[in-house]
């Protein structure tokens, strides 16, 4: 009885794995069969993904090296100015918003420096007018040039008469000093949010940083100069081939065999071309 059982149980067990059999391969052939009608569909579907890498792609290559670009234009300019690459971003970034030029800050950051020194050796002029905004020349050059700008702005700012607020900021900051004045007139507090607001936009990055930057764009300026290179020594080897093709193609013309002769290989050349890319063309459009 007991073998009776297992044996019924062996045949339905088989039945039910034949079952199942067929109906994995009637899916499989129906996956198949799917595939097949639809090929021209997925084949010009992967082309657009392809397409669409690409160009994803080439906008994140172009968008690193505009980065990398604009990271390593401010290191270099901080480094001028001799100020701290998160500060000068700072102050870009308040004088984009106060419609300040960048051109504009950087020439009226190198003149207050200079009028600064000028003034704490003793020199009468620039030395007066830091004495009329209540400053001394001697304290604030001892203090890094960012915070000499924010102090120096913060005092301008209280300046009530525009003519007066004109003729400080131009003997500060020279010839920048009416461009400045929009800037300066956020005073320290303003400057300081604005700082506040660069870091957390992610606008501001640390002179480390900076410098791995400046790094990878000096290694691809190498790299420029090594296919410039390259170019050169392949035009220096292919030059005598080329001259000599040349030479012999002008010296066939004179012949008057020179156009007849080419003529028919540059045509087949040229319509074995166009023909090639056509078949390329119907396979796609199929």
């Amino acid at each position: 009885m007991a073998a009776e059982s297992i044996g019924t149980v062996f045949l339905e067990l088989r039945a039910d794995a034949t079952a199942l059999k067929k109906d994995v391969t009637k899916g499989m052939t129906g996956v198949s069969t799917l595939i097949q009608k639809h090929s021209a569909d997925i084949a010009r579907a992967a082309r657009f993904v392809a397409v669409g890498a690409a160009a994803a792609s080439a906008a994140i290559i172009a968008l690193t090296k505009s980065g990398l670009d604009s990271i390593d234009v401010m290191a270099k300019t901080a480094d001028k100015l001799n100020i701290g690459t998160e500060a000068l971003a700072g102050f870009q970034h308040a004088a984009g918003l106060a419609g300040v030029e960048s051109k504009a800050l950087e020439t009226g950051i190198i003149k207050m420096a200079d009028t600064v020194a000028d003034a704490a050796a003793g020199m009468k002029a620039p030395a007066l007018a830091f004495a009329e905004l209540g400053l001394e020349a001697e304290k604030l050059l001892k203090l890094p040039v960012d915070e000499q700008f924010r102090i120096i702005a913060e005092e301008i700012s209280k300046v009530d008469n525009a003519a007066k607020k004109i003729q400080l900021a131009r003997d500060i900051f020279g010839r920048s000093g009416t461009d400045l004045i929009p800037l300066l007139n956020a005073g320290a507090q303003g400057l300081a949010d604005m700082q506040r607001e660069a870091e957390e936009l992610g606008l501001t990055f640390s002179r480390f940083d900076a410098s791995k930057v400046e790094l990878a764009n000096d290694n691809m300026a190498r790299l420029g100069k090594l296919v410039k290179s390259l170019s050169q020594s392949m035009a220096i080897e292919f030059a005598p081939a080329i001259a000599t093709a040349a030479q012999k193609l002008i010296d066939l013309n004179k012949n008057g065999e020179g156009i007849r002769k080419i003529a028919p290989i540059l045509h087949d050349a040229a319509k074995s071309a166009i023909d090639f890319a056509a078949k390329v063309a119907s396979l796609g459009a199929d």
